[in-house]
């Protein structure tokens, strides 16, 4: 059956790339929450002084 579907190593070869590509942006999703959370601790800390 699968050699009657030329596109499907193709589209798991895509559907690889986009996950890595999600799993990148979802890593640099946490850094911007992580920094924003730490600005966000460090100015109520300066304010709190």
């Amino acid at each position: 059956m699968e050699h009657g579907m030329p596109w499907r190593r193709n589209t798991s070869k895509e559907y690889i790339e986009a996950r890595s590509a999600a799993e990148n942006l979802e890593g640099n999703l946490i850094k911007c929450a992580d920094l924003a959370h730490r600005a966000r601790s460090d100015e109520v800390l300066n304010v709190s002084h």
